[in-house]
């Protein structure tokens, strides 16, 4: 009985020690309701290119394609009442060859109703393993205030050169320490108009391509369900046939929840009609 009860204790051990959380990249936060007739199922597994424009061509955004040799992306939709918080972890099992998806649910009690359509990017699953959805509902001790508001741009402007010093410091990026925004500076890639207080202020800079007449739209907006600070930028088409590409550096608001991230998403429209529509109401 000792020797059974041992080996069990091993296996256990084993067993712990060979399911490991893996780090991921969150791709995609999208809070819009979308038509229920011919969409992508909830959950889905993007690891070849048919399916990646599939999903680009079904959600509008304008995301990088991983490379698929060595990442995937994931997308599930979560669809519930009075969702106070969302926590995604991914695990990886050895013994039962899984990578697993789990998403947290805190939630209290109400009528409205809350989605998320999530994609994140892993490491590319060894041969033979199967990627899992798994989900697990909590609940939330008091509500929490879930309401998604568009943050203002502070009144600030930064200039991205998009040629002297990019090449050594990569975008995007987020500049957060006097430090940071000293090395862009030094390097000759931006430059802003007066001082930023980063203890309440970010710079959020990237790069965006499109036609010669192309025109970025910013808004930022703060997510507290999934605690993600989120520049999305439409890139609206000018109609021009050569290529073009504009840089981009605006300063928001720091979030003051710990542990946010910070999410660049591009949506490309064709005109400022479609760009009006994407806008009115939406996030």
């Amino acid at each position: 009985m000792r020797y059974t009860l041992l080996l069990l204790l091993t296996l256990a051990c084993l067993t712990y020690t060979l399911a490991q959380q893996i780090e991921f990249e969150l791709v995609n936060v999208d809070t819009q309701y979308h038509d229920r007739q011919n969409r992508l199922p909830d959950e889905l597994i993007i690891d070849n290119q048919s399916t990646f424009w599939r999903f680009l061509s079904e959600r509008k955004y304008n995301i990088v394609p991983p490379r698929f040799p060595d990442k995937i992306f994931i997308s599930r939709s979560i669809q519930a009442d009075c969702i106070q918080r969302i926590t995604n972890t991914v695990v990886l099992d050895s013994v039962q060859q899984t990578v697993t998806w789990l998403s947290t649910l805190e939630r209290s009690t109400c009528a409205e109703k809350k989605v998320r359509h999530l994609t994140i990017s892993i490491p590319r699953p060894p041969e033979g393993y199967s990627v899992l959805f798994d989900t697990l509902w909590t609940t939330a001790s008091q509500p929490l205030n879930t309401q998604i508001t568009e943050i203002p741009m502070n009144n600030l402007t930064c200039k991205l050169n998009r040629v002297a010093g990019l090449p050594l410091y990569p975008l995007p990026v987020v500049i957060n320490s006097d430090s940071l925004y000293q090395a862009y500076q030094l390097g000759d890639a931006i430059n802003c108009t007066s001082r930023i207080d980063f203890d309440s202020e970010l710079i959020l800079a990237s790069t965006y391509s499109g036609d010669c007449l192309m025109h970025l739209m910013p808004h930022s907006f703060f997510d507290p369900i999934t605690n993600t600070l989120v520049l999305k930028v439409y890139n609206i088409y000018g109609g021009c046939r050569a290529a073009g590409r504009v840089p981009l550096a605006v300063v928001v608001p720091k979030p003051s929840q710990e542990g946010y991230k910070v999410l660049f998403q591009e949506i490309r429209v064709e005109n400022w009609e479609e760009y009006k529509t994407h806008t009115d109401g939406h996030h």
